[in-house]
Parts: C-alpha cells; structure tokens; sequence
C-alpha cells in the first residue's frame, strides 16, 4: 500500500463502516502507521489498477506460545462489485505469508455478528477454531 491509495481505501472503508473519514487525518494516521514495521496493510487491484479490497494486519509480541508473535487482522473489506471473484483469498494468502515470515503462533480477526457471508468466507479459509470476541468502543471528545 502507498499513501496514494489511501483515497480508494478510505472509499472501501466506506462499504464496511458506513461512513467516510477524513482523507487529511487518515494520512496522518498512515504516516505514523507506514514507519511501524509490525502493521501492514495489503490491497488488491483489479487489472487495471483500481483497488478492490484491503486488510490490515498487525504483528503483537505475546508471553505466551514460546514468545511467539500473533496476528491481529482488522478493516478487510472487498469492493462489493469484486466479492466473490477471490480477492479475499489472495489478500489472506499474503496475510498467511507474513504470519509464517514471522512465525506466528495465530491471526485473530473479528467480525460483525451480522456479516454471515463474510464468517462462512473466514471459516472456509481456515479461521475454524471459533471463539466469542467482545468490542468495546470508545468516545473521547
């Protein structure tokens, strides 16, 4: 991902959080995010070079599992006009690579109770040991 992406990006983001952020705050967020060698953020592009799907991911040191690393897989999201044409499988192989570069002991992803297409999608790929996440969300002013 280069910051140049970042307004396709923020347009995908759209479709899985239903709200647009701000192009000159995500930048500044990218920036700091680009320098940190334990998160990454992968796209696909169609042919042509327009981005079709995303997914970050990020590498967390761990106490456990031999001091193993594990993944945290966040903000994946395909184009709704490319789903189901094998993008999300690419962008998991990458995200699979990068966790066997690293030797993680596991990638965590979470996902809204709602997205049921997706959840069949994560097990079908692999993510079969299910177990009950929580979020909390938070609002600072």
């Amino acid at each position: 991902m280069r910051e140049a992406d970042l307004p396709e990006i923020l347009a995908l983001y759209q479709q899985l959080i239903g709200r647009m952020e701000s192009l000159s705050e995500t930048q500044k967020r990218w920036r700091e995010m680009e320098k940190d060698p334990r998160c990454r953020i992968f796209v696909a592009r169609e042919e042509g070079g327009k981005i079709c799907g995303t997914a970050m991911c990020y590498s967390c040191p761990s106490l456990t599992e031999e001091g193993r690393p594990f993944l945290v897989v966040e903000n994946v999201v395909v184009s709704e006009e490319c789903r189901g044409m094998g993008v999300g499988k690419l962008l998991f192989e990458e995200i699979d690579r990068l966790a066997e570069k690293n030797r993680c002991s596991y990638s965590i992803l979470v996902s809204s109770e709602h997205r049921s297409g997706a959840h069949r999608f994560y097990e079908k790929i692999g993510y079969s040991d299910p177990v009950k996440g929580f979020r909390k969300l938070y609002h600072f002013e």
